[in-house]
């Protein structure tokens, strides 16, 4: 059984020429491509954005009422970290 991997797909966007230079700077310095900078900067700074609202989303079910506030010491146990 084979696993295949999910193509790319070609994206294109605008970028001020000094920010261009310093991502193809650090790719050469650290012998990726400069889309695999691109790339990872793109998906680190979605998965902040999904966090946000993921807390936003909490924080207005809590204020509704429909979220229960949880003790540090509750979650720590539900977690194993305590």
């Amino acid at each position: 059984m084979s696993i295949t991997k999910p193509k790319d797909t070609v994206m294109t966007l605008r970028v001020p020429q000094d920010l261009k230079e310093r991502y193809e700077r650090i790719a050469q310095i650290d012998s990726r491509s400069a889309s695999h900078f691109a790339r990872q900067a793109l998906e680190e700074k979605i998965e902040e954005f999904e966090r946000l609202m993921t807390a936003k989303e909490e924080l207005e079910g809590f204020f509704a009422g429909s979220v229960e506030a949880k003790s540090l010491d509750h979650v720590m146990k539900e977690l194993d970290l305590d």
